[in-house]
């Protein structure tokens, strides 16, 4: 019944000139960014790289004391830095991809939105073979940018609604 209800109430509102014309979100264009952005954007390549390369070191500095990884698996969960980290050096990445949509920085603060594919194997098998959707918020502190939180989602999960 609820369903019915949410899909009624969707159905009754007019579609917003603006989400007519909506479109999916292309990759930044590296030459038109600022020189944070593009700071920003090497940081994210890095970082997958790091994935790939077990470059703990580089993900250790980047991912600030305070880091929190937010999901949705079912239920939302804030997974704190150390188990976080506990993963990260459990698993083998055996592809890390990205595409960044969208860097903006005001301050000591940015947000970057990007999406892509990964692969990772722990203990000989393929345990993720997904697409993802990410995004990360920074802070500039006195040694660069540091990565407070990362909000990931998969591509593949869909909101369900009870009945």
């Amino acid at each position: 019944m609820l369903r019915q209800l949410i899909l009624a109430s969707l159905l009754a509102v007019p579609v917003a000139p603006a989400a007519a014309q909506m479109q999916p979100a292309e990759a930044v264009v590296e030459s038109e960014l600022s020189s944070e952005q593009g700071e920003l954007l090497a940081l994210e390549e890095q970082w997958g790289q790091a994935f790939l390369d077990g470059d703990y070191d580089f993900i250790e500095a980047l991912v600030a004391p305070e880091f929190r990884l937010v999901i949705h698996e079912g239920a939302p969960f804030i997974v704190p830095r150390e188990p976080w980290m506990a993963n990260t050096r459990s698993w083998h990445f055996a592809a890390f991809d990205i595409e960044v949509h969208d860097i903006v920085v005001t301050g000591d603060t940015a947000v970057v939105v990007l999406s892509g594919t990964w692969q990772v194997d722990a203990d000989g098998a393929r345990i993720i073979d997904e697409a993802f959707f990410l995004t990360d918020t920074f802070v500039h502190r006195a040694n660069g940018w540091q990565v407070i939180r990362r909000h990931s989602q998969t591509i593949s999960d869909n909101l369900e609604v009870g009945d």
